[in-house]
C-alpha cells in the first residue's frame, strides 16, 4: 500500500548529556541524524524539505579543525563513528559528546542541503533549539 510521496521531514530525536553516556549520545544524536538525512534524502519528493532541530550547544563547542568539520559533514555514515576524534578514549564527557553531535548535525545538514538541491531543487535546513 502506497501512502504517497514524502514531502517533509522534521527530525527532533536525541538524548541529552544528563540522560546518556557519550557513546549513546554519539550513536543517537550524531549517527542517527546522519542516517535520517541520508535515507530521507534518497526518497523525498521534488520540492520536499527537512528541518533538523539541533541545539545551540553545538555552537558552544570550541572551534574544530577544518578537517574535523569536513569529516563531520561528509564522512559516509557507516564510517562516521570511526573518526579518530570521536573515539570514546577522547570523548569521555557527555556534554562534549552532545556538543560534538550537535555541531556535526549543523554541518551535515549543510552538506545534505547541497546533495538534496542537486537532486531536484529540494531544501534542507536546521534550526537551533535550546
Amino acid at each position: 500500500m502506497a501512502i504517497g510521496p514524502v514531502t517533509g521531514v522534521i527530525h527532533a530525536a536525541g538524548v541529552s548529556p544528563s540522560q546518556a553516556t557519550p557513546e549513546m549520545i554519539l550513536h543517537v544524536d550524531l549517527y542517527g541524524t546522519a542516517v535520517v538525512l541520508e535515507e530521507f534524502g534518497n526518497v523525498i519528493a521534488k520540492g520536499g524539505s527537512a528541518v533538523v532541530i539541533a541545539s545551540q550547544s553545538g555552537h558552544r563547542l570550541p572551534a574544530l579543525m577544518q578537517e574535523q568539520n569536513k569529516a563531520l559533514a561528509t564522512t559516509p555514515i557507516e564510517e562516521l563513528l570511526s573518526l579518530p576524534f570521536l573515539q570514546l578514549d577522547k570523548v569521555t564527557d557527555p556534554l562534549n559528546a552532545y556538543q560534538l553531535s550537535k555541531r556535526g548535525n549543523s554541518l551535515r545538514v549543510m552538506a545534505e542541503a547541497v546533495r538534496w538541491g542537486k537532486r531536484s531543487g529540494k531544501r534542507c535546513c536546521t534550526a537551533n533549539g535550546s
